[in-house]
C-alpha cells in the first residue's frame, strides 16, 4: 500500500489553483486587449488610432452617408460619430464630424425621441473633412441614449434652420463596455 505524502498533494493542489487563477484573469484582459478594427457592435464598428505618444486608442465609430443620385457608386458623408474614452481622465466623449455649412456658434446636442435634449456638443474646429464638435457623455446619457427609440444629432445650418442627423443606438452600450 502506497503512502500519500498530504503536503506534497496541497502544495501540487495549490499550484495548480495559482496557474488556474492566472490563465483565468490574463484570458479577460486579453479580450480587451486584443480588440479588433473593425469589429462590429451592432451599428458601431470598433477603430483605432495612434495618440501623440504612439499608444493605440480604440473608439466606436458610425459613419453616416447618402446615396448621390448621379453617382452611385461614390456616397456623400453626411457625419461620423466616434465614442470612445478620450484624455488623460479617459472620459466618454462622443466626438462628431459634421458637415460644412453648420453654425459654429450653436453648437450641437444628442435629442432622444422628439424633445428630450442631453449631451451639448462644442466645435473645436473644421478640417478638409468637417466640422468637429466633442460632447461629453455620463452614464446617464448612455443609458438614456440605449433605451430611446429614436435618436439623433442635432445642428442649426448657417441658415438658421434645424437638421436632426439620425444616430442609431444599437450596440452603444455593449461596444463601450467591450472598450473599457
Amino acid at each position: 500500500m502506497t503512502k500519500l505524502d498530504t503536503k506534497k498533494i496541497l502544495f501540487t493542489l495549490s499550484g495548480l489553483a495559482i496557474v488556474t487563477l492566472i490563465v483565468l484573469f490574463s484570458r479577460t484582459y486579453s479580450a480587451h486587449a486584443n480588440m479588433k478594427e473593425g469589429e462590429r457592435f451592432g451599428d458601431w464598428v470598433v477603430g483605432c488610432e495612434k495618440d501623440e505618444k504612439n499608444k493605440q486608442v480604440c473608439f466606436l465609430s458610425q459613419v453616416l452617408t447618402s446615396k448621390n443620385e448621379k453617382d452611385e457608386k461614390n456616397p456623400q458623408h453626411i457625419a461620423t460619430f466616434r465614442v470612445g474614452y478620450f484624455g488623460k481622465a479617459k472620459e466618454v466623449k462622443m466626438l462628431q464630424i459634421l458637415p460644412f455649412g453648420t453654425s459654429l456658434q450653436s453648437g450641437t446636442s444628442i435629442i432622444l425621441g422628439k424633445d428630450m435634449i442631453i449631451a451639448p456638443g462644442k466645435f473645436t474646429n473644421c478640417q478638409a473633412f468637417g466640422c468637429i464638435a466633442v460632447a461629453d457623455l455620463t452614464k446617464q446619457d448612455i443609458d438614456a441614449i440605449a433605451n430611446a427609440t429614436e435618436s439623433y444629432v442635432g445642428i442649426i445650418s448657417i441658415e438658421g434652420k434645424q437638421i436632426n442627423i439620425t444616430m442609431s443606438a444599437k450596440g452603444l452600450k455593449e461596444g463601450l463596455a467591450a472598450l473599457k
